[in-house]
């Protein structure tokens, strides 16, 4: 019987393989920066590239080299929790199939279309509204407790909102529910 392990496709590039010689290659030729938003990294501009991102992510996944690293990053960014650098991670070469033998062109557009298709990325627009709800709710506490500190004495703060007599309520049902009984009695008397 085959297991799903025996029927995945075997790569010379392993976790282990990939660490020393994508290790090698930066060191020797250079690497290339991906980022999922554009910034500034060390003085060095960082550009937006989310494709290369979504290639190297599936080409991490098929050979079971962890991406734990990029998710996070990833979901960082996705969440608007952008610092001042953009979230980037160094890989040997702009696209796999550049680094390593076995990645293909094909495949490597193909996973970046699919990564493009599914990732959303961050809207400014929607940070800075979070970002001002989060600062004045910061504050009304600081002021509730500011206030509190400054003046002990002061009674508690009443709910706000209408507060409606039960007495009232009451007196007005009893007069809604006889003019009610009044229609329903003039109504069975009208008719023939």
């Amino acid at each position: 019987m085959e297991t799903r392990a025996s029927v995945l496709p075997k790569f010379a590039m392993t976790p282990e393989q990939y660490a020393k010689v994508g290790k090698a290659w930066i060191a020797t030729k250079g690497g290339f920066v991906l980022g999922l938003a554009e910034g500034e990294l060390q003085g060095v501009p960082i550009p937006q590239t989310p494709r290369q991102w979504g290639a190297w992510r599936a080409y991490f996944k098929e050979r079971r080299i962890p991406t734990a690293f990029m998710d996070a990053k990833a979901k960082l960014t996705a969440e608007n929790k952008l610092t001042k650098n953009p979230h980037c991670w160094t890989v040997p070469t702009e696209w796999p199939h550049e680094f390593d033998p076995e990645a293909t062109v094909q495949g490597d557009h193909e996973a970046g279309n699919w990564f493009m298709r599914n990732w959303r990325p961050p809207s400014p627009v929607m940070a800075d509204a979070a970002q001002r709800a989060i600062t004045a709710a910061k504050f009304k506490r600081w002021y509730e407790q500011t206030r509190r500190a400054d003046a002990p004495d002061l009674p508690p703060e009443e709910p706000k909102g209408q507060f409606i007599d039960r007495d009232k309520l009451l007196e007005g049902y009893e007069r809604d529910m006889a003019e009610l009984a009044a229609r329903k009695a003039k109504h069975v008397e009208n008719k023939p």
